[in-house]
């Protein structure tokens, strides 16, 4: 009897290291992920529009030209709005639009992201008094 209690108890161990383990490999990700980007790169959200009887023709272009994007950019298509939304990482905005198909850079919107914290929303208020 005693050995099964043993066996449990180290049982109930392992699932408990292993859980924390995935916990904080978890929190890790999520931290690096939230954090900003690498020096000399900023974050930006493309933007790429075309009509459904283009539909087809884009997403080969990016099959084709530029296949690595196929799993990064999330199309509307499906849901009537023919738009493809990516969020890339770059030094530049001519370099974030040239992530995508040459047919497609002429008519992308390239707009550089960036976020707030509590501390600058707090010092525009003071800059507007």
């Amino acid at each position: 009897m005693n050995r099964k209690r043993y066996v449990s108890s180290f049982g109930l161990l392992v699932i408990v290291f292993l859980a924390a383990a995935g916990l904080i490999l978890a929190g890790t990700a999520f931290a690096d992920r939230a954090s900003s980007s690498s020096p000399g790169s900023t974050r930006w959200l493309i933007v790429t529009s075309h009509t459904p009887e283009k539909c087809l023709a884009d997403l080969d272009a990016v099959m084709a030209s530029k296949p690595e994007m196929l799993d990064r950019i999330e199309w509307g298509c499906k849901g009537g709005d023919h738009t493809g939304y990516v969020i890339v990482e770059a030094g530049n905005e001519q370099a974030a639009r040239q992530m995508l198909p040459t047919p497609m850079q002429a008519t992308a919107r390239v707009i550089k992201l960036n976020r707030f914290s509590a501390q600058d929303i707090r010092s525009f208020h003071q800059t507007m008094k």
